[in-house]
């Protein structure tokens, strides 16, 4: 594969608006315009050695279908269409819209790119608010974002306090009157007070 060469001198306009033009027509293929490089080249680098070198050349081609496949299985609800988006990003991303939209935790699971996981808990947590569902995130921003998001301070419990500071954050983000303060160790809730009242 050395020697590969993406002769398309693409501005970002143009790639823009072939990924706008792609979407409108819910055509993928349109996206192999954004590389020269071969389809099946973009479509393998994820297992390929070659990946930093190809993966530049492919990602905005990579990126298009992902975007298109994505909202396609969003539409139809198919799960299986996930299977064949290329794009890590977009993979998980497809997997964490379908669960959300089908309100399936496991399939969160698949969605392991980045903190995709725990965002896709945290979308499915807030739609049936459900703060328990955050037990198994990887980490407290599921608590905190639930809580602060719906404003509900008492979540905010459940943030360990070796977690630092995390805990009084969490309860200053989501609380709206001195009653969120409550559970804070003295010195975080005088804060808490001060901050409520403010």
């Amino acid at each position: 594969m050395p020697g590969l060469k993406d002769e398309y001198n693409l501005s970002n306009s143009e790639i823009l608006n072939i990924i706008k033009q792609a979407g409108e027509q819910d055509n993928p293929t349109l996206c192999n315009k954004i590389s020269s490089l071969p389809a099946e080249v973009c479509d393998s680098i994820y297992d390929r050695s070659l990946k930093e070198q190809l993966d530049s050349k492919c990602y905005p081609r990579n990126n298009c279908i992902g975007s298109i496949i994505t909202n396609r299985a969003a539409n139809k609800k198919d799960i299986s269409l996930c299977e064949t988006v290329v794009a890590p990003d977009w993979n998980s991303e497809c997997y964490s819209r379908l669960a959300v939209e089908l309100k399936d935790v496991s399939l969160c699971k698949k969605a392991v790119y980045g903190v995709a996981y725990d965002d896709c808990l945290l979308e499915i947590a807030i739609a049936e608010n459900n703060p328990k569902l955050c037990e198994k995130a990887t980490t407290f921003n599921c608590y905190y974002q639930f809580a602060r998001k719906l404003n509900q301070p008492e979540v905010c419990q459940s943030i360990s306090l070796s977690e630092g500071n995390a805990r009084y954050n969490c309860v200053l983000a989501a609380s709206k009157d001195a009653e969120g303060c409550a559970g804070l160790p003295a010195d975080w809730y005088d804060a808490c007070i001060k901050q409520v009242q403010a």
